[in-house]
């Protein structure tokens, strides 16, 4: 906490920065019928209409550094969407199964993170940092992985007056949580007879877990820049932005504030911040939510499938972020979302999925913060 609070440099910046964080959805689904090593997911027509107008969003934001997350299949499209936007580019594979020159299973994934800068910006890479999972590889091109990886992506940007900047892009364990729908009626089954107490332990087990290794995370994460920072010296701010699927005033946002963090949507909007992940406003979400297999274990009970289902985040929240050091806290001059656009499908649109997908870019809203580096 004090290297990141005395490393960064105060002074007059040069020229305002627009940021964007985006979960581009990797276009698949899990369900409680797939097969092991294929997922479900939307047409190669679908996927392409969608890919069009997430470009065509973009290229109207004009943002000046993208991070995204779920980036499928890398390297074709983030080659296609760094050619179309005229950006700079860098990646990681993070979620690949077994692949040899690009060819294995599950065939329909090959997803990761990204960072693109407009050139001027200097992206230069900086290094990639393993937060949970040991036994995975993934490559472009190569894969070996038998369990979920997450991972830190960092780069550096340098303004045209000179100052440098630690940009950091990450994807956080999406972790079950217990809300209290969830416990009342995990409760209200294992008073009927339908859940053994060994089952209800272990679904506390697995809440339990999934909570510790996102812990675990956020303080790899946290070292990770702490580790860059003590690399790079004179750094005029640092800017970290993902899907750390996570509630604000949940302990790994806590956490991340006390290492010196301000979350920017919050220092617009103090009181409700922006909903990333709103089952109110983005169609795809409810849709998927129907679909998709929960995240604690549910032991072949239909009854228990419907309850996780019913309680997963009905509620708008934000679990997408853009933090920054307090350093740069004064110069967050606006946030606003992005992506909230749907577009009308073509008749007979084939959709892949069994199931009516609207066209909206992602399951998540983006999030973009102007950065008024002018001021002191």
């Amino acid at each position: 906490m004090a290297l990141m609070a005395t490393a960064l440099g105060s002074g007059v910046r040069a020229e305002p920065l627009v940021v964007l964080t985006y979960n581009a959805w990797h276009g698949t689904f899990r369900t409680q019928e797939e097969e092991i090593l294929e997922f479900p997911s939307e047409s190669a027509r679908h996927r392409e209409l969608r890919f069009r107008h997430q470009v065509s969003q973009l290229a109207a934001l004009r943002p000046d550094v993208i991070l995204l997350q779920e980036v499928n299949p890398l390297p074709q499209r983030l080659r296609r969407l760094a050619a179309a936007l005229g950006y700079d580019a860098w990646h990681k594979t993070t979620d690949c199964g077994v692949k040899l020159f690009g060819l294995g299973l599950p065939s329909n994934i090959n997803s990761g993170l990204a960072i693109l800068a407009r050139p001027p910006l200097r992206l230069t890479p900086i290094g990639v940092e393993r937060l949970s999972g040991r036994w995975a590889f993934c490559s472009d091109w190569l894969g070996l992985q038998f369990e979920e990886a997450r991972y830190a992506l960092l780069v550096g940007l340098t303004l045209e007056n000179g100052d440098r900047y630690l940009v950091v892009n990450t994807h956080l364990h999406n972790a079950p949580e217990m809300p209290d729908g969830l416990r009342q009626g995990i409760g209200e089954l294992h008073a009927a007879g339908a859940l053994s107490p060994a089952q209800v332990e272990e679904i506390h087990r697995a809440v339990e877990g999934g909570q510790a290794r996102k812990r675990q995370e956020v303080e790899r994460l946290i070292s990770a820049v702490q580790w860059a920072l003590r690399q790079h010296r004179g750094l005029a701010g640092v800017i970290l932005g993902g899907d750390l699927n996570a509630a604000p005033d949940s302990d790994h946002l806590i956490r991340l504030r006390r290492a010196g963090f301000v979350d920017a949507a919050r220092a617009v909007e103090p009181r409700s911040g922006l909903a990333t992940y709103d089952p109110q406003r983005n169609p795809l979400v409810p849709v998927l939510n129907r679909v998709a297999k929960p995240e604690i274990p549910t032991f072949g009970k239909p009854a228990l499938v419907e309850l996780a289902r019913r309680t997963r985040l009905l509620e708008p929240q934000q679990i997408d972020y853009l933090l920054v050091s307090e350093s740069l806290e004064r110069a967050v001059a606006g946030v606003k979302l992005f992506g909230l656009e749907e577009v009308e499908l073509p008749p007979g649109h084939d959709h892949g999925a069994g199931f009516f997908l609207p066209l909206i870019g992602s399951d998540h809203f983006g999030l973009a913060v102007e950065l008024d580096l002018q001021r002191p």
